[in-house]
């Protein structure tokens, strides 16, 4: 069976996908939507891609790190969130993600650090506020966790912090 006219040019057609200008976007954003529609793994193989194709593409690194985060592969994560702050220092959401990952690793001081950071970097990133005031309130800081909780904080923060204020007021 003879192939069909646009299968035979696909065929002739070199691979021209590091020199085509929207591949590299195109790689990591399909990385992105599989990472955001729940299938991590799926997320990791376009978003290396991407990176094979511009190592230095900030926004690729975080994401590739969120995707590793949500499998478990924290160190590498990681390694990836360190590189999109060093390329862009003064993307909150990098500290963020980065401080999500430490703290998994139970190295709550370099989260705490890291929260601290991209809150004072955007201080509209409520999810940093958050993050800091969660992990203030896991360590039993309720005085300084009231300090960093969003006004919208979680319902599960709110009620904690009703049932611990007793103990700290009195």
């Amino acid at each position: 069976m003879e192939a069909r006219p646009a299968a035979r040019r696909r065929e002739t057609l070199p691979d021209d996908r590091g020199t085509r200008p929207g591949f590299r976007h195109g790689e990591a954003s399909l990385g992105s939507v599989l990472h955001r529609l729940g299938d991590s793994r799926a997320a990791v193989e376009p978003l290396r891609r991407a990176l094979e194709l511009r190592p230095d593409f900030a926004q690729a690194h975080n994401n590739l790190g969120n995707a590793l985060r949500s499998l478990g592969e924290l160190a590498e994560a990681i390694q990836h969130f360190d590189r999109a702050i060093e390329l862009v220092p003064r993307q909150a959401v990098f500290y963020d993600n980065r401080g999500l990952a430490l703290q998994e690793l139970e190295r709550t001081d370099a989260a705490h650090n890291d929260f601290l950071s991209a809150a004072r970097l955007d201080p509209k990133l409520g999810t940093a506020r958050l993050h800091l005031g969660l992990l203030l309130r896991d360590q039993r800081r309720i005085q300084e966790s009231l300090l960093f909780a969003p006004a919208s904080a979680d319902q599960e923060f709110a009620d904690t912090l009703a049932k611990l204020r007793p103990t700290v007021d009195g």
